[in-house]
């Protein structure tokens, strides 16, 4: 399907007009056209018998091109540039229509999702799932090489909508969305990469986008063993792409993935490889500091001293880097101080630490996604169990929200982290009834 095949096109090719479509709808056929032409928002419940009548999954985004193509988009008239200013998904999906590079699509999602920032969580999360279909609906990479350069730019949009998916992610759905899409969208980007000479390079780069972004979110709904198998497979495609940001990321992500496995030399060996990346100009300054960082909590895992490292990594950075589209934000860079000074049994600057992200009542103080602030509870509990003074009711504070926001979510990793800390507390009290009243909070979903 090529880029300019609209609602109308589908229409026409079902042999219907608006005509027939008024008598099948019960609507007249001047309103019938109204609402295909966008001039007139379209109805739920049109939208679903439209989408019966022409034998689709869903007509919205065919609708959205029919507004962007028929009627003029950005340069139409002017009720439908106010309708097109007010609607997320429509100025969305306009992004996979223009000729940007990968870096620039994410650059345009962010700024958009931060435009619409005030409008409810659910419509930003429906907005940027309509983004990530669009591939199946606009495209088919099965397609020949012609079309292979409109299909990459609709993946390319639809990956930069999952990573954003990913870190404004609050529920284990949202989670499960990008992965999903991610995994739907890397088959068809490596078998372009080997079928056209031409488009190969920025199908391997989408590729790799794609096994990191999986690798990535793997640890909290598959496992450690998928973690590690997607982290090889990043690492791959990366080097296969020459692209020295998605090479840099993925070492790291394969790292974490042998961090989280208890193979502790080889996370080592992963990132150290990152080494020569560190002065590399071309990786942003954020995502150079959360290498550093990593780098320096995996060499104290080894008895390292690497305080200082980390202090440099922080010191290079400033907290605008929180675009929760990126592979590290500010908060993340933070978060691994605080896993980093835990490493090396220094609890209270972990503590002191921790205390930049969260507030009193466990509230993010930066932007931050959930897996993240759950992560900061765990570390907190253990920090608070593990210091010279221990405060039980404090660990216990921490700890219940910490497991009750692993389970809401249902991150197999941040339960694991938490179902240990459990296992310290009764430890150390192994007497007190309020903590083996807390063995309830353990059962998994």
């Amino acid at each position: 399907m090529c880029m300019k095949y609209t609602l109308a096109d589908l229409i026409k090719d079902r042999g219907l007009n608006y005509v027939s479509l008024a008598k099948l709808t019960g609507y007249s056929r001047q309103t019938i056209s109204q609402y295909i032409k966008g001039k007139r928002p379209m109805p739920y419940e049109v939208r679903s018998q439209l989408a019966k009548i022409l034998k689709v999954e869903d007509v919205d985004v065919l609708l959205a091109k029919n507004r962007l193509l028929l009627e003029g988009g950005e340069n139409g008239t002017t009720e439908t540039r106010e309708y097109f200013e007010k609607d997320l998904s429509l100025q969305l999906i306009s992004i996979a229509f223009k000729p940007y590079s990968f870096n620039k699509r994410l650059e345009a999602v962010s700024r958009l999702m931060n435009k619409f920032s005030d409008i409810p969580y659910e419509d930003q999360k429906s907005a940027l799932l309509r983004v990530i279909s669009l591939p199946f609906v606009l495209g088919d990479a099965t397609m020949t090489d012609a079309k292979y350069g409109d299909f990459l730019a609709q993946c390319a949009t639809s990956v930069a909508a999952c990573w954003q998916l990913n870190g404004k992610s609050q529920k284990r759905d949202d989670i499960l969305a990008a992965y999903n899409g991610a995994s739907a969208f890397l088959p068809s980007l490596v078998r372009i990469a080997q079928d056209s000479a031409e488009h190969r390079s920025e199908a391997l780069k989408l590729a790799a986008q794609c096994a990191l972004l999986k690798s990535f979110l793997a640890w909290h709904i598959k496992g450690v063993q998928e973690a590690l198998q997607g982290s090889s497979n990043a690492v791959q495609l990366s080097n296969d792409a020459g692209d020295p940001v998605l090479a840099a990321c993925a070492l790291d992500t394969q790292a974490w993935a042998y961090h989280h496995a208890a193979m502790y030399k080889k996370a080592l060996a992963a990132i150290e490889q990152v080494t020569p990346y560190l002065n590399n100009a071309d990786i942003p300054p954020v995502v150079r500091s959360g290498l550093q960082s990593t780098l320096a909590i995996m060499r104290a895992k080894q008895g390292v001293k690497a305080a200082d490292t980390y202090k440099a990594a922080i010191g290079a950075i400033g907290t605008e880097t929180s675009d929760p589209g990126s592979y590290y934000t500010y908060a993340e860079i933070l978060l691994n101080g605080v896993i980093l000074y835990n490493t090396q049994e220094e609890y209270t600057s972990s503590l002191q630490t921790a205390e930049q992200l969260l507030n009193d009542d466990l509230t993010p103080k930066v932007l931050m996604t959930e897996r993240a602030r759950i992560h900061t509870l765990n570390c907190m509990t253990l920090a608070t169990l593990r210091g010279k003074r221990r405060d039980r009711d404090k660990a216990i504070y921490y700890w219940k929200a910490a497991i009750q926001g692993a389970r809401s979510i249902k991150s197999e990793q941040r339960f694991n982290e938490a179902l240990v800390m459990y296992e310290i507390m009764n430890t150390i009290w192994n007497r007190d009834k309020e903590i083996k009243e807390l063995r309830d909070f353990t059962q998994h979903w």
